[in-house]
């Protein structure tokens, strides 16, 4: 134990260096692990909504929307959301599955309106589309 203190003491800029790098790297990791909490991939996002009876929020515009979306989406574009929040006031307590246009604000609109269970899909529909999901498309 004598060592290390002399060892700190002829190597302090080193061992602070180190402290500081250190707790960098520990704020990192969990700022990484609290965003991936409220990302779910396309398989486990299935399998809220089929477990319990969640539903997937397309915040795209119509138009988007009319191309192709999830099947089941509902589609309420970002810049309507805080408006038209309350149109989803029955899934407050269900699995929310966002994915379209700014996703991850989406998410935080409807956390502060008091949705409990809201996610957004990792790599959006395009992730969708390249894991073979079924979409529907309203455009003739």
């Amino acid at each position: 134990m004598e060592n290390l203190g002399t060892f700190v003491s002829q190597n302090l800029v080193f061992c602070l260096s180190f402290i500081l790098l250190l707790g960098i790297y520990i704020v990192f990791e969990l700022t990484q692990t609290k965003k991936s909490q409220h990302n779910l991939s396309v398989a486990d996002a299935v399998m809220a909504v089929n477990r319990n009876k969640g539903i997937y929020l397309d915040t795209r515009d119509n138009d988007a929307f009319s191309n192709a979306h999830i099947i089941g989406a509902q589609n309420i574009s970002y810049a309507e959301l805080e408006e038209k929040s309350k149109k989803l006031v029955k899934h407050k307590a269900k699995p929310i599955i966002i994915y379209g246009e700014q996703p991850e604000k989406s998410m935080l609109i409807l956390r502060k309106a008091g949705f409990e269970q809201v996610y957004t899909l990792k790599g959006g529909l395009a992730a969708w589309l390249q894991a073979s999901y079924p979409v529907k498309s309203l455009s003739k």
